[in-house]
């Protein structure tokens, strides 16, 4: 191991001259030097990434964050990009979008519906950083939602996030639940017919009949319509701020149905992600 990562060292050292004293006048190896320098640096992040996925205890990752510890369940840190992510930076997975839905949600203090929860990322923040006095974390995906109910526990949340494991959408119903991609289990989609999957039971978030709703986040791979359809009484009722994310074919409905209900865009984030609330707040 210490040869070849002498020899690494060489060859970056060498490339690394070549680009900058030699090879300025013939661009095409240029380029392949400067390429293949990035593939070094990658393979080092990763095998750094590896080593330090292999030393956690029990796979669990903790740090601290606005004065409370966290804790994360991270076993497929090494495959998955989510887990990859909070392994790489020790703290939450898009904690910069997380930020800047603080500023909406810092004074909320009643229930949280995290729709998408994945292995509990934001569920976490919500219970733990905000302390919203209960979440519901909704992950039907078996891959995850063990993941989901350790990282529950590790952080003594059993009694103030309640995990239920069906999916959302505008009805009550039954859907197909795909192959988890093994690279990005938060990716896995529902289908309602004309696909090979798990069947699996899905919910109206209207059926949960929750009161003192303060927020709903959406992350639900291209069915955040049907999610909010079938949330219509809720959040009429509740009038909670509302994280979702809206692929580019769903924004324009999306936005839509939400102006009936008497909401605005208040924020655009990265990838899909938009902040709505109450046009008066």
């Amino acid at each position: 191991m210490a040869v070849m990562m002498g020899i690494k060292k060489y060859i970056k050292a060498a490339i690394a001259g070549a680009i900058r004293d030699g090879l300025n006048g013939d661009s095409e190896l240029r380029r392949q030097l400067i390429a293949l320098q990035e593939q070094i640096k990658h393979e080092n992040e990763e095998n750094r990434l590896n080593d330090l996925y292999l030393s956690l205890p029990g796979q669990v990752l903790d740090f601290f964050y606005r004065g409370q510890k966290i804790k994360f369940f991270l076993p497929n840190a090494n495959i998955d990009g989510i887990q990859k992510q909070i392994l790489r930076t020790k703290t939450f997975y898009e904690v910069a979008f997380l930020e800047k839905l603080y500023e909406y949600i810092k004074d909320k203090k009643g229930v949280a519906i995290d729709a998408g929860a994945n292995i509990g990322n934001h569920s976490l923040f919500f219970s733990k950083v905000c302390n919203f006095s209960s979440c519901y974390a909704i992950e039907p995906n078996p891959a995850v939602s063990h993941i989901l109910q350790r990282n529950i526990e590790i952080n003594d949340l059993d009694a103030k996030v309640h995990r239920i494991s069906k999916g959302i959408s505008s009805e009550n119903s039954h859907m197909f639940l795909g192959v988890s991609p093994q690279d990005n289990l938060g990716a896995t989609k529902l289908q309602k017919e004309g696909f090979i999957g798990t069947e699996i039971d899905v919910i109206a978030l209207d059926q949960l009949d929750l009161k003192d709703v303060d927020l709903i986040k959406i992350d639900l791979e291209g069915m955040a319509v049907e999610a909010l359809i079938g949330a219509e009484k809720t959040i009429a009722q509740n009038q909670p701020v509302l994280f979702v994310e809206l692929f580019d074919d769903e924004f324009k409905e999306g936005q839509t149905f939400l102006a009936k209900l008497g909401y605005e865009l208040k924020c655009s984030l990265p990838w899909g992600n938009y902040i709505f609330t109450r046009a008066a707040e």
